[in-house]
């Protein structure tokens, strides 16, 4: 039996724990089990968070950037991991980089790839991209429990 590359926004949501208005991922493609995975998220003007963040010039807050990265990185574990944990926390964040805003319209791919693997933990390099260029980049640690 072939295994599912290709996740939908349904099938994310229910591997995730998370639910509207915090899941930031929209679709996934597993690139190698264990190792990469690529995401995607339509940024609509109808997010909550455009209400008050720059009002007359909206744009993506850094924090929700950084939970969409964090979600996908769970996600890839999710995928990979052989025995299941409850729960996974974001560890800890290490030379994060914004680089150009991300506005309502873009989409936004976020590639997750694992540098190392710990007993309870890894860290993660993760990147986010509208049209090929790049917007954010940094290192993520994500914690199993």
């Amino acid at each position: 039996m072939k295994k599912k590359k290709e996740y939908s926004f349904k099938e994310i949501k229910s591997i995730l724990p998370y639910q509207y208005p915090f899941l930031f991922i929209d679709k996934a493609a597993l690139i190698k089990k264990g190792k990469k995975i690529i995401c995607t998220k339509s940024v609509s003007g109808n997010e909550y968070y455009f209400v008050g963040h720059f009002k007359d010039n909206p744009v993506m807050p850094g924090a929700i950037l950084m939970e969409s990265m964090a979600q996908s990185a769970y996600l890839l574990g999710a995928l990979s991991w052989d025995k299941k944990y409850s729960v996974c926390y974001l560890g800890g964040i290490n030379d994060m980089r914004f680089i150009k805003p991300v506005y309502p319209g873009d989409q936004l791919t976020i590639e997750i790839e694992i540098k190392t693997r710990m007993k309870n933990a890894e860290l993660v390099e993760a990147k986010a991209f509208v049209d090929s260029n790049l917007v954010c980049k940094g290192e993520l640690i994500i914690v199993k429990r």
